[in-house]
């Protein structure tokens, strides 16, 4: 073999090990890149769920204050019922009724501050499903490591080709000297 040939060989042999080694770095790359992106998707998500949940003590505080207030409500209109029913000596089913009303009017209220508390829960509960349903879909659970073993086999593979080719050129060169 010439040394022109092996010069050849050594220089192909050095490309093929820095390919290798660039592919590899370059894997590590898009690995690390992936691994922070999957991380900000779950900062994002973190922070999201933090305000859900502040929204979500925000609605049950109001609706303890919403409760609270109906049930002050109840008890002025109760207490002014007894206190004119007291000043003009009204007693009986007239003052039974109002005190029925009053209490069936605070039964409703109370209702309608428990559905809409019910349903500012749910809106909550729906958009902390979509916040997982998001990350779940847009995480890449695929990263795969850099293979520097993949990377050298493929380096082997361009010398030995390479190999090949200059020790068909070498044949020829020989069979040409021959000739002459």
């Amino acid at each position: 073999m010439a040394i022109g040939t092996t010069a050849a060989l050594v220089a192909s042999l050095a490309v093929s090990a820095v390919s290798a080694g660039a592919s590899y770095m370059q894997a590590e790359a898009q690995k690390e890149a992936q691994e922070d992106y999957n991380e900000q998707l779950r900062d994002e998500a973190l922070r999201q769920y933090t305000e859900l949940s502040k929204d979500e003590a925000e609605v049950i505080q109001e609706g303890y204050k919403q409760s609270m207030q109906a049930q002050r409500e109840y008890m002025q209109a109760r207490s002014a019922v007894e206190l004119q029913s007291a000043a003009t000596g009204t007693y009986g089913q007239s003052i039974d009724l109002a005190m029925e009303d009053l209490a069936t009017g605070l039964g409703q209220r109370f209702g309608d501050i428990t559905s809409q508390r019910e349903r500012q829960l749910d809106n909550i509960d729906t958009q902390a499903i979509n916040i997982q349903s998001s990350v779940a879909k847009q995480t890449d659970y695929t990263i795969t490591p850099p293979s520097f073993y993949q990377g050298a086999m493929s380096g082997l593979s361009t010398f030995q080709s390479t190999y090949g080719t200059f020790q068909g050129a070498a044949k020829a060169s020989r069979e040409g000297a021959k000739a002459k």
